[in-house]
């Protein structure tokens, strides 16, 4: 070989250490800070797991604060802020601030999965962080996508059963039930349940993610008792480990007042949303998500413990709220039009309430499929705003579609299938068809009896507008009957209300003095001066 051929493919490697020395970022690895960086991240990592999170999201700023943007072209460098943003925005959706955690979430997990191995922790971690942006901004199917690869991914990292792969699968739950997919919520709900008892027993602060979830499922299925049940348990672990004045605390406590309205015991959940709105108040920033879904369960309560003009005080300015932060068509500005069309149709003011059902009706029906309860819930009361005024055959269209579906849904003894009845009831009694509105009627009853009782107020008041059916029908006799029944029933019940008994007097001595028995008419008008 001659001299040329020796000193050429010397020439070249030297040519090609220069490089390298002086141009590392050609050949990728890590750059002079990434110790700095490593260890920072490290820190907040462990901070983070200690459930110091003010403290991790410090040192997270200051690892983006320092980050040199050249140190991009360099794998590990590039890779680690991936996971230093996918922290920090878990840290930012635990703290309900979608808006700031998301672009985290997304740019960080395109790092990560980019330079980490496919079963890497930090991919595991990516993929939730990505789903649970997805679930806020309403993307259902894709978050749905993305949280089944974390559970995957987190399972074989961590295994099956542990606290990690849980999350993705109790986030799985909360879409199913937003979604109106109950049955996957249950069964998902009650796996993950088993699976907290048997490895974490009973009343830990594991299990109480659980108790949240199921409270949640229960009282969307109307089934009151299984959801202050459920909350109750969450609340027992919350006051165990001395949290009961932390956010988590504050979180079970909000949840728990709507449980307790559910359960006939109104004044205690006012009392209980109000104390919470305002201590949240005091500790959040005025525009935290978090505070906002307060007040919009405040407004929510409100509207159905019939505090209406209250209600919309509150529920219009989460509205103006919800707005602009998420946008026009978004599901949770369609739960706000709900209850403001609630509170108007609970004054009878049609127009207004038909107008703002109308909208949640809209929004529903883009992201939910119609058997989903809150869909032909909305259908029911939009149905019977629109027949109580000029669209009265659209009303009852709506009306026809909200029962075909609840008869599906639920049995003919859930609440929900009593009100749908008893609108219809309503609309026949506006159109002088008496026969109707008794057949509706009777249906309904029958529903309140089986599901409430025999001698609670909302069956009472129903036996009530039954017999008045009869008398409009001309059935004087049988609504007096049905009447004086009644007062009887009234007095011997576990809590009898004489101020519920005054309309009935005045009903009799209506219909005696339409009778001309002017004695007997005024015996019951005595009874109600």
């Amino acid at each position: 070989m001659g001299a040329t051929g020796v000193i050429l493919p010397i020439l070249v490697l030297g040519i090609a250490i220069g490089i390298a020395f002086f141009y590392p970022t050609l050949f990728p690895s890590v750059s002079p800070r990434f110790e700095q960086y490593n260890q920072t991240y490290t820190e907040a990592l462990r901070l983070s797991r200690n459930n110091q999170s003010n403290q991790s999201q410090q040192l997270l700023n200051a690892f983006f604060k320092n980050y040199n943007a050249s140190d991009d072209a360099f794998t590990l460098d590039y890779g680690l802020k991936g996971k230093a943003l996918v922290l920090s925005a878990l840290i930012d959706l635990n703290d309900s601030n979608p808006k700031v955690a998301c672009p985290k979430a997304y740019e960080g997990g395109k790092r990560v999965i980019s330079t980490e191995g496919t079963h890497s922790a930090a991919v595991g971690d990516a993929y939730y962080a990505m789903g649970w942006c997805h679930f806020f901004y309403a993307n259902y199917s894709e978050a749905i996508t993305i949280l089944k690869q974390s559970q995957h991914v987190r399972s074989e990292v961590h295994g099956e059963n542990a606290s990690l792969t849980l999350e993705p699968r109790d986030l799985l739950s909360r879409i199913y039930l937003r979604t109106g997919s109950l049955g996957d919520a249950l069964e998902e709900s009650q796996d993950v349940l088993r699976i907290r008892h048997h490895e974490y027993k009973k009343f830990t602060m594991e299990t109480l993610k659980s108790y949240l979830v199921m409270g949640e499922l229960y009282d969307t299925l109307g089934y009151a008792e299984g959801g202050l049940k459920f909350k109750s348990n969450a609340w027992d672990v919350v006051e165990d480990n001395n949290l009961t004045s932390t956010m988590l605390g504050l979180n079970v406590l909000e949840t728990l007042a709507i449980s307790w309205l559910h359960w006939n015991n109104p004044p205690k959940a006012v009392y209980q949303i109000n104390s919470v709105y305002n201590l949240k108040k005091d500790i959040l920033p005025a525009d935290n998500l978090n505070l906002w879904n307060c007040l919009y369960l405040y407004g929510k309560i409100l509207t159905e413990k019939g505090d209406n003009d209250k209600a919309r005080e509150k529920l219009e300015k989460v509205l103006d709220y919800r707005l602009k932060y998420w946008g026009p068509s978004h599901p949770d500005v369609g739960d706000v039009y709900y209850h403001i069309g609630l509170s108007y149709l609970n004054q009878s003011k049609w127009e207004p309430a038909a107008q703002n059902l109308e909208k949640a009706v809209a929004i529903y029906e883009k992201y939910f499929n119609n058997e989903y309860p809150i869909v032909f819930v909305a259908h029911d009361y939009y149905g019977y705003a629109l027949a109580k005024t000029a669209q009265k055959e659209k009303g009852k269209s709506y009306l026809a579609k909200a029962l075909e579906v609840a008869n599906k849904y639920y049995p003919d003894n859930h609440y929900i299938v009593g009100n749908i009845y008893a609108h219809l009831a309503d609309v026949a009694r506006d159109e002088k068809k008496y026969d109707l509105a008794i057949e509706y009627d009777t249906k309904a009853l029958e529903s309140y009896r089986l599901y409430y009782g025999e001698t609670e107020e909302i069956p009472f008041e129903h036996e009530e507008k039954l017999a008045w059916n009869h008398f409009l029908k001309g059935e004087a006799d049988i609504a007096i009957g049905k009447l004086e029944n009644l007062i009887e029933r009234r007095k011997s019940s576990e809590r009898p209300n004489p101020k519920k008994l005054k309309p009935i007097y005045q009903k009799l001595a209506d219909i005696f003095e339409k009778k001309a028995d002017l004695a007997k008419a005024a015996y019951y008008r005595s009874l109600n001066p």
